[in-house]
């Protein structure tokens, strides 16, 4: 039998500094060994505790959000097209299908999101209790 299988996901993490800005910070959680057939070391997870819904959501192309803040701490991954969020520090990252923010800037100056490219971005959002 192989050893366990194990791996890394990382993620973008969106907050509000003690100043009131936003920030990106690279983040990471592993994925362990579970499932039904988690003896053969072909599955591996990480929980999400809490999370009682989520929502599909298009940004249509070209569109932006001006400054607004997280409606409330959510993973997003995107699905489709491009999105381009800045933060408050003035620092741009892309939200491409595949991709993982965890976004909780729920107070302070907030962030702009951008739909950009030639198709209309679409993202998963999945709220997350407070950490």
């Amino acid at each position: 039998m192989t050893a366990p299988f194990t791996t890394e996901l990382t993620y973008v993490r969106l907050y509000a500094d003690a100043a009131g800005v936003s920030r990106f910070a690279d983040e990471k959680f592993e994925l362990r060994p579970g499932g039904a057939k988690s003896g053969e070391g072909a599955l591996a997870s990480y929980a999400i505790p809490n999370v009682q819904s989520g929502s599909f959501v298009a940004l249509k192309t070209g569109a932006v959000e001006d400054w607004h803040l997280a409606p409330r701490r959510q993973f997003i991954i995107g699905l489709r097209g491009e999105a381009e969020i800045t933060a408050g520090s003035g620092e741009v990252r892309h939200v491409r299908p595949g991709s993982v923010f965890l976004v909780e800037d729920t107070t302070g100056g907030g962030h702009i999101t951008r739909s950009i490219g030639t198709e209309d971005h679409i993202a998963i959002v999945v709220p997350v209790p407070a950490a």
